[in-house]
């Protein structure tokens, strides 16, 4: 079972409207992805929390920091209203976190691996399950495929322990969710070459994922 906690603060407390909006999206969400990923723990914290760290074009952000928790924040400041987040993209932002509780769940090492390949990886799981379940295509789940495999080449060449972030989202040359993106064309591949679908990836390895797309892992960075 999802179970949703709202983290009111003196700023913001969340309507009863609210509170109601996501509580449905939340059942939905339930009723969607658990036939699809059965290694999901029958216990999932879904936390609620007022922020303006969140994707600013959307208004929410989200993150999966392990098998028992999905974080999302909302931003009460954003142009569009709480409510109108909550419908327009909760659900897809839920599907993609659960992927990552998922992801702990079948693959013990996933915390410990600290290389951004390994970080796209993870992302392009999320991101290609997303667009599995919802049909839709968020803009870090879209690529020029031009230079898609240069970026992948790059994070590849990366060595373990790299900071990630500017790589996840804004790096500092201006581009932006290199390693979705990367990770998108990544998890394609291995789908592809395989013919399965991303909730048959969950309990691979970061290295098989990256063979069974074709590339060369680079070794030596995943904690014992």
């Amino acid at each position: 079972m999802f179970v949703v906690h709202f983290l009111d603060t003196d700023a913001c407390k969340f309507t009863a409207a609210e509170r109601k909006a996501v509580a449905s999206v939340v059942a939905g969400v339930e009723d969607e992805v658990r036939p699809r990923l059965p290694l999901l723990d029958t216990h999932v914290n879904v936390t609620v929390e007022p922020s303006d760290h969140v994707i600013p074009e959307l208004g929410i952000g989200a993150f999966t920091p392990g098998r028992h928790l999905i974080s999302v924040r909302l931003d009460p400041r954003h142009g569009s209203s709480l409510e109108a987040i909550i419908e327009s993209e909760l659900f897809s932002t839920l599907v993609h976190e659960a992927c990552h509780a998922a992801r702990y769940v079948g693959y013990a090492k996933e915390a410990s691996d600290q290389r951004p390949i390994a970080a796209a990886v993870f992302e392009g799981l999320g991101t290609v399950f997303e667009r599995e379940v919802t049909g839709r295509v968020p803009p870090w789940g879209s690529y020029d495929p031009e230079v898609i495999d240069s970026w992948i080449d790059e994070l590849l060449a990366l060595p373990g322990g790299t900071d990630s972030i500017p790589w996840r989202f804004t790096h500092p040359d201006g581009r932006r969710w290199i390693a979705y993106r990367a990770g998108t064309r990544v998890i394609e591949r291995a789908c592809g070459s395989l013919g399965v679908r991303v909730p048959d990836l969950l309990t691979h390895t970061t290295d098989e994922i990256l063979t069974s797309a074709g590339l060369q892992p680079t070794f030596g960075s995943v904690a014992d």
